[in-house]
């Protein structure tokens, strides 16, 4: 399974689907390694790419709001790292 992580930088969604098909995606095997890497590039100060979008090959699919409520929702988690298997 892969998941692909979309980041860069765009001021809003109608303008990340234009640039999307340009930026390479960063691609883990699973979606804790997906969403931990999308959280830290959210947090990052140093840098205005932000993640937007999340797709799997399991047909998963968050978009930039649905990933900000998961960030929320799991902050302390995504703070620590993905999980070791």
């Amino acid at each position: 399974m892969a998941y692909r992580v979309y980041c860069g930088i765009a001021a809003n969604h109608n303008e990340y689907l234009t640039f999307k098909a340009r930026w390479g995606p960063r691609i883990f095997p699973d979606l804790d390694n997906a969403l931990s890497f999308a959280f830290k590039m959210e947090k990052m100060k140093k840098t205005p790419d932000r993640p937007w979008e999340i797709e799997g090959d399991d047909g998963t699919r968050f978009d930039r709001e649905k990933l900000k409520q998961i960030f929320r929702d799991r902050e302390t988690e995504l703070a620590a790292g993905p999980k070791l298997r």
